[in-house]
């Protein structure tokens, strides 16, 4: 029997710890849902719309809710043919491709003059068509649909129709 031998025992008790930092994970999600979003849009009135005026053609707008649809689908279907068409390095970085979201390609800048019937499409440049930061209020105001579908969209991405009591919108998130 060997009396330098020693032997020892670890007990690790694992308790439950009321930490107020385990509390903290779903408001921060909450808060980054609440963040603003920056979109664009192209905005075609219908008949059936809480204002059928164009304000930027000073004219009443007489379409029905498919003809604007129809519209729309042209639009989109234009830009994402566009979008296909743009080759954008490898190698380049968020920062980059956020930059180039800023920009309105050519055909989003000829299909905005050409469609949309929001003041907005008169804006100079790369402004043109920009709704601005939107909160969560805000984008609920456009209406449910309207607030979820632009929601839903990541950085460049172009939605489907949204529908608003405006009218129908094409949108992009740019920030």
């Amino acid at each position: 029997h060997n009396v330098n031998a020693q032997c020892t025992a670890v007990v690790v008790y694992f308790l439950q710890k009321e930490d107020k930092n385990v509390q903290q994970p779903p408001p921060k999600k909450a808060r980054k849902e609440a963040e603003s979003v920056r979109l664009r849009h192209i905005l075609v009135k219908h008949r059936e719309c809480g204002q059928p005026f164009d304000p930027v053609r000073n004219r009443p707008v007489t379409r029905s809710r498919d003809e604007a649809e129809t519209v729309l689908r042209r639009a989109l279907r234009e830009l994402s043919a566009e979008a296909k068409t743009i080759k954008l390095p490898a190698d380049v970085g968020k920062a980059k491709l956020a930059a180039a979201a800023l920009q309105p390609t050519p055909k989003y800048t000829a299909l905005c003059k050409e469609l949309s019937e929001c003041t907005t499409a008169q804006k100079g440049g790369g402004m043109m068509g920009d709704l601005g930061w939107l909160s969560q209020d805000q984008l609920t105001r456009f209406g449910p649909s309207f607030a979820e579908t632009a929601k839903a969209l990541g950085v460049g991405q172009w939605s489907d129709l949204a529908g608003s009591d405006q009218g129908i919108h094409l949108l992009q998130r740019i920030a």
